[in-house]
């Protein structure tokens, strides 16, 4: 197993007020098939309120709510 641990961090990050997105810009391409794991510093609420960051369930085929 070929395991390599490395971050990477991103050297902008742009808000778009109309659709509530960001994008992230990195200073080098972030290969395809590679698995990465996205970790955000949030101060703030996070409710259910379907508005920033919020909580929401669904349930999966087999009926388990996750």
């Amino acid at each position: 197993m070929d395991v390599c641990m490395f971050s990477v961090t991103a050297t902008s990050v742009s808000y778009h007020v109309e659709d509530e997105s960001i994008t992230l810009e990195f200073p080098e391409m972030l290969h395809i098939g590679t698995s990465w794991i996205l970790e955000i510093a949030y101060i703030g609420v996070i409710n259910d309120k379907l508005s920033g960051f919020y909580r929401s369930v669904y349930t999966d085929a087999d009926n388990n709510v996750q």
